[in-house]
């Protein structure tokens, strides 16, 4: 067969071959239905659970609630704050920059132009003590140590057992009389955030006497 009778033979195999292939790639049911999850990587915030905290990275998750979902779904995320937070992949992290109540939505589609599904969940974000320490953490009974404290959108934190309000970062000198708990709990505008603690260890120095000879 010369090479351009065969050339016209696969162009026509082509031809009609394609549109059927292209239909099968695009013949897609309907979505099912998303359910939303997510958990923060520095809170372990869940659905039900403790609330999230500002800046924290959030994983999200489209779960179908029931069967699976196919190849040819798209997502659409809205995370439901000022900045107009967006995605289009199936499972996005993302993080909050204010603290705030929120409603995140996700619509499910597909080429074909079935009926978009959608969920909508209320999610918290509180502000958030990043960190607390005493240094040093361990002194001798009668000498002082310092307090310490990194937040983000927190207007004010109280330390216990002091019973005292500090500025939202800032240093305290404390002088316990023994081992001592402290725990700090930010304050914002959206309320109050997740408590952190630090202990400080007091132990009893031992002095050698002197002889007198």
């Amino acid at each position: 067969m010369p090479i351009t009778l065969r050339a016209a033979v696969l162009v026509t195999a082509l031809f009609l071959v394609s549109p059927f292939a292209a239909l099968a790639q695009q013949t897609c049911r309907p979505p099912a239905q998303p359910a939303i999850d997510w958990m923060g990587t520095q809170t372990g915030c869940r659905p039900g659970g403790a609330p999230c905290a500002v800046f924290e990275v959030i994983n999200f998750k489209a779960l179908p609630v029931e069967g699976s979902f196919q190849s040819c779904d798209g997502f659409a995320w809205n995370f439901g704050d000022p900045a107009n937070g967006s995605a289009s992949v199936q499972n996005p992290p993302y993080a909050y920059l204010a603290p705030g109540k929120f409603t995140v939505g996700v619509g499910v589609f597909n080429p074909q132009g079935n009926t978009s599904a959608s969920k909508a969940i209320n999610l918290t974000v509180q502000p958030f003590a990043e960190e607390f320490k005493a240094t040093p953490p361990r002194v001798a009974a009668g000498l002082s140590t310092v307090l310490s404290w990194v937040t983000k959108s927190v207007n004010k934190v109280h330390i216990d057992p002091l019973n005292l309000d500090f500025p939202p970062n800032s240093t305290a000198s404390v002088q316990p009389s023994h081992t001592t708990v402290y725990t700090l709990t930010p304050f914002g505008d959206a309320g109050q955030g997740a408590v952190k603690s630090v202990t400080v260890e007091v132990f009893q120095s031992r002095h050698r006497a002197v002889r007198h000879r």
